[in-house]
This record gives structure tokens, C-alpha cells and sequence, in this order.
């Protein structure tokens, strides 16, 4: 099998492992406002000590509707979108019974998963071109060097494309995986 082949069935194969959705976990803790929070996402609960919240999610990623429940009944709401938010509560809400609902709302978006779906796209660009970079150096050094030297690119200069490819693999996968 020719090397472009296998480098276009590696390059389909990274372009459906990074659109993979991360999860949220069933159950973690987090702390939040000085207290520790366990949040169920299975059961929709939110534990402090000895009280339990209970609360409604659109969905874990923006936009996104909450609403929060308090154990006397009271409720907290918050709208978010791409250009922010805005909430209230219930008349019986006090805020001086148990923890704020926006310390509440916080804990339950930091589990929220990274949306990389806007990332795909340039991330299989870069990669096309880093298998380019590798697979024909030759024609990337004429790309850089052609117009201004006439001749044949040295065995370092190719090597040094070759490297480029590689640096241009290993950025797109930070950038992806958020690791800079």
C-alpha cells in the first residue's frame, strides 16, 4: 500500500478520534464557595453536608437552562447563552438558608466537557499538511525555496521539512487537547 494511502487512513481515523465527545463523569466532587459539593449527574443532585439540591440541565455545554432546588421548596434559575446570562429565584427563595444558587450553578458548569467541534476542521487542515510536509518534502522545499534557489534541496534540508511536519503534528495536538 503506497505511503499517501496510509497516511490519508491515519489522518481519517485521528479526524474521527478527535471529534469523540468527552463525558461527564457520573458522580464527582468539587469545591466551591469554601464547601465540598458531590454532584450526581446520574440522579441530578448536588450534596453540601446535609443538604441535598436537587436540579434540572438543558444540557451540559453553552447554551444551557438550570434551575436548582432548594430542600424548603425555593428554586434558583439561570439562563446561559454564547454572549452570557441572566437569572433569578423564587419568592420564597433566602439566600441565607443555604448556598447561593450561582455557587451552585459554577460547581455543575466546571464539569461541563470542552466543545472541540469548532476545532476539527483546522486541526485536519494542519494535519493534511504535516502529512504533505513528510510525504513530499521535496515539493514543500520547493513551496519555501524554489522561487529564490535554483537546484536540489540537501538531505538536511529535507530532513529539516520532514521536522516541520512532525512540529506541526505535535501543535496541532496540544492546541486541540488544550495542553498550551
Amino acid at each position: 500500500m503506497p505511503k499517501f494511502v496510509r497516511c490519508i487512513i491515519v489522518l481519517v481515523i485521528l479526524l474521527f478520534s478527535l471529534s469523540a465527545c468527552d463525558s461527564v463523569p457520573e458522580s464527582y466532587t468539587i469545591r466551591r464557595g469554601g464547601q465540598d459539593l458531590m454532584i450526581n449527574t446520574e440522579n441530578s443532585t448536588i450534596t453540601c453536608g446535609a443538604d441535598i439540591y436537587t436540579y434540572e440541565l438543558s444540557k451540559y455545554g453553552i447554551p444551557y437552562d438550570l434551575t436548582i432546588y432548594y430542600p424548603d421548596g425555593s428554586s434558583f434559575w439561570w439562563h446561559e447563552n454564547e454572549n452570557g446570562g441572566y437569572g433569578g429565584w423564587s419568592a420564597n427563595y433566602n439566600p441565607r438558608n443555604y448556598l447561593d444558587g450561582e455557587v451552585l450553578g459554577e460547581a455543575l458548569v466546571a464539569s461541563f466537557p470542552d466543545d472541540k467541534s469548532d476545532r476539527i476542521l483546522p486541526c485536519f487542515l494542519l494535519l493534511l499538511l504535516a502529512c504533505v510536509h513528510i510525504l513530499a518534502p521535496v515539493g514543500m522545499w520547493a513551496c519555501y525555496f524554489g522561487l529564490y534557489r535554483e537546484g536540489e534541496p540537501s538531505d538536511g534540508e529535507l530532513l529539516g521539512v520532514r521536522l516541520l511536519g512532525v512540529l506541526i503534528i505535535m501543535g496541532t495536538a496540544a492546541w486541540f487537547w488544550d495542553v498550551f
